[in-house]
């Protein structure tokens, strides 16, 4: 019960995220001009999809070093994925300002403002997602929770008082990128403070490093299937075709908001599996992934049923006429959301066994389908969407076998109905088979 009140915290608070970035999205596009609202949805794409999976893989190594109890002291565990973080952060720094001219040319349309706070968004994003990586841990759900509706309603008040300011802009839009995770985590500051400790600190230090490393190919090709559409569009896109960027980016975030609750339940699902590990209960792990696994095809087969009469007519709605597309190409991305939402759920389980190399694996399956799906096919929108499904489609199947052949390989603990390991040095505990 206590599990499933906290994914329905945390679902709620995805929930209005969801709400707010429709209307920050909405606000924008009726705003801008098309060319300036497509480079907007770019910006997006990187800030709220590129940046944060770059950083996630600091966030589940922390989440499950604290929620398995490896070690006693938060601070260590804190300080080691800061420094883990911050090497990323210089890595993607150092990467942004070599390549400044290209990004800003080809990307934004040589606008240097926007592409700045993209840049300054980095280490925004970088301690919103080590803040979430904490609050999950310890299982503070409910600052989880306020981490993601705060930051969602500064972007909404932003983009409200930008747009009625009459000096609209991208980059007076993009403030919000860099605001909302400042003030997300100030006003959670004291729920967010470790207890003070004296861990193994370099040990811990060198550990997340070498994990966090091990899962950045993995999340480096996760978010490049998920958010590379709207960026592959804008550079594939000829001159009367440059407004095809912000359609994109409008439908997919339309298409993915019915598997919200998806990532709750990830939020949660990852410690629960980490502690599962732990205690050498594997018929606890099985159950608890295929739960998530049934709770999410539930969600998708009715978001994919759906989607076809009430997707177009609802981006119509939200965003404007000119922004609308076919209900074949919406039906396909929900598929796709929903398949990477599937190989999302599979990676939880890879990390919490400590075999998070098998994500490279999977996701460089689906990475390879995507491209040569997209190298392969004709059109702008339509080969970028089928691409998509087919990557994250092959991604959630070659995860899922795998992580069943390393299930099957601790075989013999699934005859056991449950196994605890000794609660002290010396104490044995017993064994009910």
């Amino acid at each position: 019960m206590q599990r499933v009140s906290a994914s329905a915290r945390v679902g709620v608070a995805m929930a209005l995220s969801g709400v707010c970035s429709y209307g920050f999205l909405a606000t924008a596009s009726r705003v801008l001009v098309p060319d300036h609202y497509a480079r907007l949805a770019t910006a997006w794409s990187l800030v709220y999809i590129v940046e944060p999976a770059l950083f996630a893989p600091v966030a589940h190594v922390m989440a499950r070093n604290l929620a398995a109890g490896r070690v006693k002291d938060d601070r260590a565990t804190l300080r080691a994925a800061c420094a883990a973080g911050a090497g990323v952060l210089i890595v993607l720094v150092t990467a942004a300002l070599v390549g400044l001219g290209p990004l800003r040319d080809r990307l934004f349309d040589g606008d240097l403002r926007l592409c700045v706070v993209v840049i300054l968004a980095l280490p925004s994003q970088l301690a919103l997602t080590i803040a979430w990586g904490f609050s999950a841990g310890r299982s503070r759900y409910s600052t989880y929770a306020r981490l993601f509706a705060v930051d969602a309603a500064v972007r909404l008040a932003t983009a409200l008082l930008v747009g009625t300011s009459g000096r609209a802009t991208p980059a007076a839009f993009a403030v919000a990128f860099v605001v909302g995770p400042v003030v997300a985590i100030w006003s959670n500051r004291h729920a967010l403070r470790p207890p003070a400790g004296h861990g193994p600190a370099r040990q811990e230090q060198v550990a997340t490093t070498r994990a966090v490393a091990q899962q950045m190919l993995a999340s480096s090709v996760a978010i490049a299937m998920l958010s590379l559409g709207p960026i592959v569009v804008k550079v594939l896109a000829s001159a009367d075709q440059v407004a095809e960027a912000g359609r994109l980016q409008n439908a997919l975030s339309m298409t993915q908001a019915p598997l919200l609750i998806c990532n709750a339940l990830l939020v949660v699902l990852l410690p629960t599996l980490a502690r599962h590990v732990a205690e050498h209960d594997i018929r606890g792990f099985v159950r608890r992934i295929a739960l998530v696994l049934l709770v999410h095809t539930v969600i998708a087969s009715i978001a994919v049923a759906v989607s076809g009469p009430l997707g177009p007519r609802a981006l119509r709605l939200a965003f404007g006429p000119e922004y609308g597309i076919g209900a074949g190409d919406v039906r396909v991305l929900v598929a796709a959301a929903a398949c990477f939402f599937g190989a999302q759920i599979v990676s939880q389980g890879f990390l919490a066994l400590r075999c998070g190399g098998w994500n490279n694996v999977a996701y460089g399956c689906g990475g390879v389908t995507m491209v040569a799906v997209i190298l392969m096919t004709d059109g702008l929108l339509g080969r970028v969407a089928v691409g998509f499904l087919a990557g994250t489609a092959t991604a959630y199947a070659v995860g899922g076998v795998l992580l069943a052949t390393r299930i099957w390989a601790r075989s013999p603990d699934l005859l056991r109905r449950r196994v605890r390991v000794p609660q002290s040095p010396g104490v044995m505990t017993s064994t009910t088979r």
